[in-house]
């Protein structure tokens, strides 16, 4: 094997686990690894939620729920534990009900 196809390996193994710890990290409640920490009442603002601006559109906003509801839904931690999936439903959630405050 070339060193590129291993060093494109080692690069999807590296952002593959980086993106599941990512999702560990927010479904835990534990930002203490990323670099901006947001207190628990910045987390009830539905645009931060969404983490659109203010003046977004209603595409943008659209675009922005279904991604973060594919980034944090519950069947992609399924097989992670229950302690996991019940965090991804609270997550889901939450998100759900900050679009429908926007989207009134």
């Amino acid at each position: 094997m070339s060193i590129i196809r291993i060093l494109i390996i080692v690069f999807i193994i590296f952002v593959f686990i980086r993106s599941f710890r990512k999702i560990y990290e927010v479904l835990r409640g534990d930002d203490s690894l990323s670099p901006e920490k947001e207190s628990k009442n910045s987390k009830s603002d539905p645009y931060e939620i969404l983490e659109i601006a203010r003046g977004a559109t209603s595409d943008e906003i659209r675009r922005a729920y279904l991604a973060k509801l594919a980034q944090y839904h519950p069947d992609k931690v399924n097989h992670l534990g229950d302690d996991l999936q019940k965090l991804a439903r609270e997550k889901t959630l939450e998100i759900q009900e900050a679009y429908q405050a926007i989207s009134k």
